[in-house]
């Protein structure tokens, strides 16, 4: 007590006692805490796998209350449907308690076993095996490969055959367990609607993460498209074995619809300009031979109709563990109109310097530093310096020579 009171100045003492809180508030925090499963932001699955478990841990125990009240009122096999119920109230705390300190995959494992051996013992004690054990089995299955994966569930599938031929083969050699193990079976609805909560529960979640995975599939495909399709763009990957390519062409190009569009090496060969071939196929094999560390290569493609296209196609080459080339992959991308401007730019650069080479005017061209950057004759003339000379001067440089 007296650690719950703080010594004042004045000498005497401040009670420090936390107010304590509402029953009915503290199973209210509780309960929201049961309710609502934790998230682990640095792990998307482990918080998939919680909400799932979560979900199978308060269908569980709703199950557990109704068949608890069906124990007293409808039920006959009374004993069988006890121990199940039991079973499945010590089970559901203790899982919710290692999702709680974050060990979510030990949950997930004592859930699955605790209800396989659960069903398996039951089977065995009754000495009989029937579509109910074989359904509660099956639901176990499919449950152990939604939480634990696909070794999960080969191995309870495995351990479930040999527990059917544990009762099959002693029958078959006229030792059947039935007559050592008088236990009543599992009630019929009791196990059909177990089995249902235990594959639809799990299942339900999983189909709708797929089917949002599916069309956030969908749209990306679509956004690549459209971004592909906006740049002028295409992927492509080479098998240097076969010669086989494979492209994203979406809605064809260079005027070919997508099935029209070339799947080999030698067809896009035949379609490269034969004076573009050369300088394309040597930085190709460049690349190849480990000389240039990509590939890259501006060349004029023939279109379907006989038009030219210019293409910038690049790319990089994927190894073996011995360093043998296996596949590139790479990118063509349609820079005709790039071309078209660079050939419009150097033809006005020629009839400029046409005219002014003709021209009897000096005219002089400087940047934005006052270096001069083209001069015609005339000016070397009308300045007393050559071309050369001029190039490397600037205009207040002429004209401080000029005033002095």
């Amino acid at each position: 007590m007296l650690g719950q009171f703080k010594q004042r100045g004045d000498g005497s003492r401040e009670n420090r006692t936390q107010p304590k809180m509402p029953f009915f508030s503290y199973l209210l925090n509780y309960y929201r805490q049961w309710v609502k499963p934790p998230i682990f932001p640095n792990n998307e699955d482990k918080t998939r796998m919680a909400k799932i478990l979560y979900m199978l841990l308060g269908n569980t125990l709703i199950f557990v209350l109704v068949a608890s009240v069906a124990i007293v009122t409808v039920v006959v096999q009374k004993r069988s449907t006890s121990i199940v119920i039991l079973s499945l109230f010590i089970c559901v705390p203790i899982s919710y308690e290692l999702i709680r300190r974050g060990r979510v995959l030990a949950a997930s494992r004592l859930y699955v076993t605790s209800i396989w051996i659960l069903f398996t013992l039951s089977m065995l004690l009754t000495g009989r095996i029937n579509t109910t054990f074989v359904s509660l089995h099956l639901a176990v299955v499919v449950m152990a490969g939604i939480l634990l994966g696909k070794r999960s569930a080969i191995l309870l599938t495995l351990l479930s055959i040999l527990a059917g031929l544990g009762i099959t083969i002693p029958e078959i050699l006229g030792y059947a367990l039935v007559h050592y193990f008088p236990v009543p079976p599992l009630t019929g609805w009791i196990a059909w609607v177990l089995a249902f909560i235990l594959v639809l529960t799990p299942l339900t979640p999983t189909v709708q993460s797929l089917a949002r995975s599916v069309e956030k599939l969908h749209e990306s495909q679509e956004l690549y498209k459209l971004a592909t399709a906006a740049a002028k763009t295409n992927v492509w990957e080479l098998n240097i074995q076969t010669g086989d390519v494979i492209t994203d062409a979406h809605g064809g190009r260079l005027g070919y619809s997508e099935d029209e569009y070339p799947k080999d090496a030698k067809t896009w060969q035949a379609l490269t300009h034969p004076d573009d071939l050369p300088s394309h196929l040597d930085a190709f094999q460049a690349h190849l031979t480990g000389q240039a560390p990509d590939f890259s290569s501006e060349h004029r493609v023939y279109q379907k109709d006989g038009s030219i296209r210019w293409l910038l196609t690049r790319g990089k080459v994927q190894r073996d563990e011995l360093g043998n080339p296996i596949k590139i992959l790479g990118i063509s991308t349609d820079i005709t109109e790039r071309k078209q401007v660079e050939g419009a730019q150097r033809q006005s650069e020629k009839i400029f310097r046409a005219i002014t080479e003709q021209s009897g005017e000096g005219i002089a061209v400087a940047d934005s530093d006052g270096c001069y950057v083209t001069v015609n004759p005339a000016f070397c003339q009308m300045t007393g310096y050559n071309e050369a000379e001029l190039l490397k001067m600037k205009a207040f440089d002429l004209l401080l020579s000029n005033t002095t």
